[in-house]
């Protein structure tokens, strides 16, 4: 949770850079993960511990890498599409 908590202080201090990836939706879905787990226990009576939010923080060691590879799979597509675009 901390690894998740201190790329999300990260990305908050230079936000302005990656508007690509939070104005596209499906994108911005990789950052979800990383919220919940990524806070400091703040929100904890806020959330749904049923079942299936307990099967998701079960699984979360999995979590973080996968939302990290999306997003660098993200940037990758977008670097690309914007080097295609201005050739």
């Amino acid at each position: 949770m901390d690894r998740a908590a201190g790329f999300l202080e990260a990305v908050g201090m230079r936000r302005a850079p990656r508007e690509p990836l939070f104005s596209r939706c499906k994108a911005k879905l990789l950052f979800e993960p990383l919220v919940i787990l990524g806070d400091d226990g703040e929100h904890d009576d806020e959330r749904d511990l049923s079942d299936r939010w307990k099967e998701f923080y079960a699984s979360r060691s999995d979590v973080i890498p996968n939302g990290a590879l999306g997003i660098y799979n993200f940037w990758k597509d977008y670097q690309e599409q914007e080097a295609a675009a201005s050739a």
